[in-house]
């Protein structure tokens, strides 16, 4: 079951409440919203009157954001504005002091009551529904490998009397399945502790991908590559993206292959303890949104 969660904007929690002045929250500016429309483009413009320390609030409630909460990611849609028979989405925002600057010993605080703030609204077509694997947030691929390997039979027989030996030059071969897993997330809130070292790391729980048909049990995903890449969305706020991949080996990533023996096995210290040259400390589920 899908872990994303898109839900409507919450900045009509703010409509019906009132500002310092006592007036509405979110006020619209008389004379707005304004309709500008040609055969290729249309554009709603809206202005509205809200405390200066609101500005940031209303930024992320009409432009939407993003979530990350116990592996859970929830996406807020941009606010919706229905004008003039068309349902258009909020696409830019800019804010500006509505009311006169303070002064203090004739020098600029830039302490502000009041702010008015534009937003331009466009049609699109956006996917609100609560279960969704939309391309702009992320993407999953999966992308299984059969692994020719020839196997140790030294001391092995090709017959039950063991009259026949098997030729060292002549080993048979062995099919191992690997798995490459790939996730792609084009803006996640925040980059989680320590992300730099986990590469080499297998997974510590079971991963399942139901979508997929998958499960991955512990210590047979080995994390192969985080490339993680920052940049400034359309409305000028940070976001992050992350490339994750990693490689699934059947048997697992802890256990080898011994003479004679059938399914990998471990492999210990002298004091009896078992060797993990790749450590299963990656919980899949608490660090990437959507497992």
């Amino acid at each position: 079951m899908s872990v994303y969660i898109i839900k409507a904007n919450p900045l009509d929690a703010l409509i019906g409440a009132t500002r310092k002045d006592g007036g509405a929250s979110i006020q619209v500016l008389q004379g707005y919203p304004t309709l500008d429309a040609s055969q290729d483009d249309l554009t709603v413009v809206a202005k509205y009157i809200i405390d200066w320390d609101q500005i940031d609030n209303c930024r992320k409630g009409f432009l939407g954001y993003n979530t990350l909460s116990g592996g859970i990611f929830t996406r807020y849609n941009p606010y919706q504005l229905q004008f003039a028979g068309e349902n258009v989405f909020a696409t830019k925002y800019s804010a500006a002091p509505f009311d006169v600057i303070k002064k203090n010993c004739s020098v600029l605080t830039g302490e502000y009551n009041f702010a008015v703030i534009t937003v331009e609204f466009k049609p699109r077509a956006l996917n609100i529904s609560s279960n969704i694997s939309s391309p702009q947030l992320f993407t999953e691929s999966a992308a299984p490998q059969a692994v020719i390997e020839q196997i140790d039979a030294d001391g092995s027989f090709w017959d039950t009397g063991a009259t026949e030996p098997v030729d060292s030059n002549k080993f048979p071969s062995i099919k191992t399945s690997k798995v490459l897993w790939a996730l792609n997330y084009t803006d996640i809130p925040e980059m989680w502790d320590n992300w730099q070292n986990m590469e080499g790391k297998t997974n510590s729980d079971t991963v399942t991908r139901s979508t997929l048909k998958l499960t991955f049990a512990p210590e047979t995903l080995l994390v192969q590559e985080i490339d993680v890449n920052i940049g400034i969305g359309p409305d000028g706020t940070e976001q992050v993206g992350v490339r994750f991949s990693a490689l699934y080996q059947e048997g697992g990533w802890n256990k080898f292959k011994k003479t004679k023996v059938a399914s990998p096995t471990s492999i210990y210290d002298s004091s009896g303890t078992e060797l993990k040259p790749f450590p299963p400390e990656f919980n899949f589920g608490n660090i990437l949104p959507g497992l």
